[in-house]
């Protein structure tokens, strides 16, 4: 009886090891699915951040010709006859 109960208890503390194993790899798992959520999250901030400046510059330099534009307009006034005039 003793040796079937020393069997029993054999195979208890294999499944509590074999469970602590699997915890283990649950736990690495869960650290690692982390990390890389942690680091997904960074690269979209940053892509998001890029795009900021991307569009900010885009809207710089369209700023620019508009500016540009606005003073060269004034400068010139078409006559009827088509011919440019300098004010």
């Amino acid at each position: 009886m003793l040796k079937c109960y020393g069997a029993e208890l054999d195979q208890l503390n294999k499944a509590r090891k074999e469970l602590r194993e699997a915890w283990n790899k649950i736990v690495i798992c869960d650290a690692i699915i982390w990390e890389i959520g942690e680091e997904l999250q960074a690269i979209e901030l940053n892509k998001a951040r890029k795009e900021l400046r991307e569009a900010r510059n885009k809207m710089e330099i369209r700023d620019a010709k508009v500016w540009e534009i606005g003073e060269e307009l004034p400068a010139i006034e078409v006559i009827s006859t088509g011919t440019e005039k300098e004010m």
